[in-house]
């Protein structure tokens, strides 16, 4: 049952940051903390606690950060922080596959953009939503 809420959240959380950042391309830095306290207060209350997955989750959305620093911000940095939120409720292995699964989104989105948009090679997109729809597809399927 609490498991189901925090799917849920998680869902309503990402929607949130994914409009957010593909109407403004920027998303507050309060609501994504906010966002990321009551995640992690959810798994800390629910039956499985803190566990080992959940650090391993979180290095996914790291090195995506390391990844952000190193390349000055090429990829977002709040790309990098929903990728921690959503390790806390996946895991590591689980945040690899939507890891997978957004980018495989994402490349799809840039080819249809480049193809019938006047997207070029240095055009920006926005990751969020990708995200959001790789993990709404894998509740969903």
């Amino acid at each position: 049952m609490f498991s189901h809420m925090m799917i849920a959240v998680l869902i309503i959380g990402l929607g949130i940051a994914a409009y957010w950042d593909f109407r403004y391309q920027e998303i507050s830095a309060k609501y994504m903390l906010a966002f990321w306290i009551t995640i992690f207060m959810m798994k800390l209350v629910s039956a499985e606690g803190f566990t080992v997955s959940i650090l391993l989750g979180e290095i996914t959305g790291g090195v995506l950060l390391l990844i952000s620093r190193l390349f000055k911000n090429s990829v977002g940095t709040a790309d990098g922080i929903i990728l921690c939120i959503t390790g806390i409720v996946l895991g590591g292995i689980g945040n690899l596959v939507l890891l997978f699964h957004s980018l495989l989104i994402g490349a799809i989105g840039c080819i249809f953009l480049m193809v019938f948009r006047s997207y070029g090679r240095k055009s920006t997109i926005p990751f969020i939503p990708c995200i959001f729809l790789a993990y709404f597809g894998s509740v969903i399927f």
